[in-house]
């Protein structure tokens, strides 16, 4: 035991003597809100948008955000021009909606864990979300195969999709209140 306990000084006293060398790299604290990918958006410090609360008022204006991205998105897709100039942006409003979302889908688990008797209006409404989750990422890959391929096919699929997701949201916002 007394070995293990002085290899293991040996080997702390090497690692500092190294790091203030400046030979070993020094770690740095790795922030979420910095990544940077096809699911992260760096917001400001502060934000609720992307913050996971199990507070009822967060979690309502986490799905009324979702709910004004998925309306623009369908905004964007709806406006008359049926051509691909559209679907790149409408895709990045759907994607910030899946995000908020899935936000607001891990408060509500970690709500109904942390009670003992939590009630069952919230599993509900975790479903709901689910579902427009689901659906989110559908639209989201039609999106995609729209631009991929370059076909204009994949928009209507899409839109009748957002039209069925910004429904689902409506009816959910007014219960998340």
């Amino acid at each position: 035991m007394k070995g293990l306990r002085r290899a293991g000084n040996r080997t702390l006293v090497t690692c500092a003597a190294l790091s203030l060398a400046g030979l070993l790299p020094a770690a740095e604290p790795s922030h979420r809100s910095q990544q940077k990918g096809n699911y992260f958006t760096v917001k400001p410090p502060g934000s609720v948008d992307y913050v996971i609360s199990e507070k009822p008022s967060i979690l309502a204006a986490q799905v009324a955000l979702a709910l004004q991205r998925e309306k623009a998105a369908l905004q964007l897709l709806t406006s008359g021009s049926s051509d691909l100039s559209q679907a790149k942006p409408a895709m990045d409003l759907v994607k910030d909606g899946y995000v908020l979302l899935r936000t607001a889908t891990h408060g509500l688990q970690g709500l109904i864990e942390s009670k003992k008797y939590p009630s069952p209006l919230w599993k509900m409404r975790q479903d709901k979300i689910m579902t427009v989750r689901w659906k989110l990422l559908d639209i989201s890959l039609n999106l995609d195969n729209a631009l991929h391929w370059q076909d204009e096919t994949y928009l209507a699929p899409a839109t009748e999709s957002l039209t069925e997701a910004v429904r689902l949201l409506e009816e959910l916002l007014p219960q998340m209140l």
